[in-house]
């Protein structure tokens, strides 16, 4: 999927060296391509099995806190944004 290989792409080029490896919050800001109605919790799942794939978290479900937001700004790239933070 096009999505994970930019997610990669990003990782490289923020240089994210190791990841979280105990509890942590986490952020989500999702921008939309278009106006149609999407659910926002069908994307949650996707993002954060990525962060544990990528090494960004050593494990999804030490996961303590979940925060998810739209984005509808017109001027913003559509994708999503993952803040992490150690808990």
């Amino acid at each position: 999927m096009a999505w994970i290989n930019e997610a990669h792409a990003q990782k490289m080029i923020q240089r994210v060296r190791g990841g979280i490896k105990g509890e942590f919050a986490v952020r989500i800001i999702l921008t939309p391509p278009d106006k149609r109605q999407r659910d926002i919790d069908n994307y949650h799942k996707a993002i954060l099995d990525f962060a544990q794939a990528s090494g960004l978290v050593v494990n999804d479900s030490f996961c303590q806190k979940l925060d998810i937001a739209w984005d509808r700004d017109k001027g913003t790239t559509a994708g999503a944004r993952l803040i992490l933070s150690e808990w």
